[in-house]
């Protein structure tokens, strides 16, 4: 067998002390045979990452934010991400979107991408990551462990909503001429209109703010197409037919019982009479004491009442969806039905506005078709 064809550097080492052999064989090894050096995280990586673990890696200097914001616009990142990382240190979306939108010329402070990449890395070292081993690290004194983005308990299992009890609302009703409002209306209407329309939205009285008899408080119980009563709301009159204005005058069942979080999708005041005659014209207010009134005066609508100027949205009118609805703003809410009014429509509601037979006869600003109603039978 003839002698192996070694390379000369490798008849070097044979003849080399055996003691040495080991410790030049690796060195040797590794001259020729280099292992690749471990490369740092790229920043898209970077990026990523924080977002997956939930990790803050914003500076909390302002100046050092502002800079933040400049490296990401040079690398082509947008809002959405600034915004998403900087909700990761706790700062609201209007104050990130409002620094990023300032930071107008990026490359005044960050001429070149390399500069940005490095800008981004910085940052991420600062808060705790490895940018070889692509982990977090969890270094004593590092600002990181207070600036890591806590995770969010456990939530306990939603419970389903709860309703009012039908015998405590037909308990309720059954002392509606005890309210001061029931009273008021009878001094403008028949008893037996008055006891007829209370009935039919299951109106009633209350004591929650007296319990003397006919100055008792009014209870209106907000009843869904299915006939569940979500909430009660109980609301305090003066005898001039107003709500009270001085003091405690305003409150809801489920408030009371704390079950606020347990409350069942919101319906429209009246809404379960929707189911009486299909067919009707719908009308739309915003008191559930006018909707009470313009029910006595104008019969030939279904009244409904939204309880809020705000509260005329899709969500809160999904039961008017394929009727005829006809809306009656207060006047100094006649802008503002309009224009919800038109996003119901674009929504595939049949909608009409008839704000001008309330602003055109209106006395006052904070008028509504019931004092228009309650003005002509006083005249």
């Amino acid at each position: 067998m003839g002698n192996p064809n070694f390379s000369p550097q490798f008849r070097v080492l044979l003849s080399i002390d055996n003691t040495r052999w080991v410790g030049v064989i690796k060195s040797y090894w590794g001259s020729i045979n280099p292992k690749p050096p471990k490369k740092n995280m790229k920043v898209y990586d970077i990026i990523a990452e924080a977002l997956r673990t939930g990790t803050d890696i914003t500076p909390d200097d302002r100046k050092e934010w502002a800079l933040f914001a400049c490296a990401l616009k040079v690398l082509g990142y947008d809002e959405t991400d600034f915004v998403a990382l900087s909700n990761l240190h706790g700062t609201d979306e209007r104050t990130s979107r409002k620094v990023w939108r300032s930071e107008r010329t990026p490359q005044r402070y960050v001429k070149t991408t390399e500069q940005a990449e490095k800008k981004i890395a910085y940052f991420a070292k600062q808060a705790g990551m490895n940018l070889k081993s692509r982990q977090w690290i969890n270094i004593t004194g590092r600002k990181q462990n207070r600036r890591t983005h806590p995770q969010r308990p456990p939530q306990p299992p939603q419970l389903p909503p709860v309703y009012i009890c039908p015998d405590d609302i037909a308990k309720a009703a059954s002392k509606a001429p005890l309210s001061t409002l029931f009273n008021f209306l009878c001094w403008a209407f028949r008893t037996e209109e008055v006891n007829r329309a209370f009935q039919l939205y299951r109106v009633g009285a209350t004591r929650e703010f007296g319990s003397t008899p006919g100055l008792m408080g009014t209870a209106f119980p907000y009843i869904d197409s299915a006939g569940r009563c979500v909430d009660v709301k109980l609301m305090a009159y003066g005898t001039n037919g107003h709500r009270r204005k001085n003091g405690y005058s305003a409150n809801w069942h489920l408030a009371k019982a704390k079950l606020n979080d347990r409350r069942a999708p919101w319906p429209l005041f009246g809404e379960h009479l929707l189911n009486i005659d299909t067919s009707a014209p719908v009308a739309v207010v915003e008191s559930e004491k006018t909707a009470l009134i313009a029910s006595i005066a104008l019969p030939g609508y279904v009244w409904v009442a939204t309880g809020s100027k705000q509260n005329l949205n899709a969500e809160r009118c999904r039961a008017l969806k394929g009727r005829a609805v006809y809306l009656f703003p207060d006047v100094d809410g006649a802008e503002e039905w309009a224009r919800r009014g038109l996003e119901l429509a674009k929504q595939g509601f049949i909608v009409y506005n008839c704000a001008e037979v309330v602003t055109e006869n209106a006395k006052n600003a904070g008028d509504d078709i019931a004092d228009i109603i309650l003005q002509r039978l006083w005249q």
